[in-house]
């Protein structure tokens, strides 16, 4: 991170961090209603719509990480240091 290779993500990016009893408690404490009828989907609209990026940031610390176009020139530049180790069957 300190070479700019790889960033954190906002909040609103993290959302996928989070299960959806998580967002539905997050939803809950603004006086959000309707929950119990909403999809996962409408969870992360719902948080979008209702709250601001400072405001979301404040009520959890999960963040996610991102590499960055530096990042990805990196790793084609150097593929040969990414091919020597093991992969994970995804």
């Amino acid at each position: 991170m300190e070479k700019s290779y790889a960033g954190i993500e906002t909040a609103f990016d993290s959302l996928d961090h989070l299960n959806a009893t998580m967002k539905k408690n997050i939803l809950k404490s603004k006086g959000i209603t309707g929950l119990s009828k909403m999809k996962i989907a409408d969870f992360d609209q719902a948080l979008y719509d209702n709250f601001s990026e400072e405001e979301l940031a404040s009520l959890f610390s999960i963040r996610g990480y991102k590499i960055t176009p530096k990042g990805e020139q990196a790793l084609k530049e150097h593929q040969a240091i990414i091919d020597r180790h093991p992969k994970k069957n995804l």
